[in-house]
């Protein structure tokens, strides 16, 4: 009679593609595969990989038969986790010069944060950074949780202008004393004209 075994990752997370692998503990030939994975997926491989559409305990079911009709089947139960949740929480447009916190929330067991592009941000592994771009910009940031599970988001941050960051004159004197001599345009946070 064979005897199977499942072996497969320890961290499953939910829509994250999962490796199964069935081997017995004695070889054999000419073994059917017969897999249930507890959610109503099904496979005939030997080393199939399923992913789970929700968070939740599964029994995972093997039978492994030879050609001889002889069989015997193994359960393991399988935990899989939920992934990072991640959430604007605020607005995302600010007056270009003025910088804005990056305003998302967290799933409270996220450990590590990815930020890219690294442009204009005040860290690249941090939660909320401080972002100073001078044109509407996208982010993203890819975050692990404590389970090892992981998500990504990108945020658009929008850079608005107002008329209260730049002043055009209406009238220019060219007369050499060093005031007003040339016609230009003044201003704060203002990258080209």
């Amino acid at each position: 009679t064979p005897h199977p075994l499942i072996n497969s990752s320890d961290t499953l997370c939910a829509t994250t593609l999962v490796n199964f692998q069935g081997t017995l503990v004695t070889p054999d030939t000419a073994i059917t595969w017969k897999w249930d994975f507890g959610d109503g997926q099904t496979s005939a491989l030997q080393n199939p990989s399923v992913r789970y559409a929700t968070p939740g305990n599964y029994l995972v079911r093997l039978e492994a038969s030879n050609s001889l009709g002889c069989k015997d089947t193994i359960s393991v139960n399988k935990v899989v986790n939920a992934l990072p949740v991640i959430t604007i929480a605020g607005d995302t447009s600010f007056i270009v010069g003025s910088g804005i916190t990056i305003p998302l929330t967290y799933s409270p067991n996220v450990v590590s944060y990815n930020w890219t592009p690294p442009l204009n941000l005040s860290c690249t592994d941090c939660p909320n950074p401080f972002a100073n771009p001078k044109f509407t910009t996208k982010y993203k940031v890819v975050v692990m949780d404590d389970k090892g599970c992981i998500s990504s988001r990108d945020v658009t941050l929008i850079v608005l202008c107002n008329n209260k960051n730049f002043f055009i004159p209406n009238t220019f004197s060219p007369n050499g004393d060093g005031a007003n001599d040339i016609f230009y345009p003044r201003g704060t946070g203002i990258d080209r004209i």
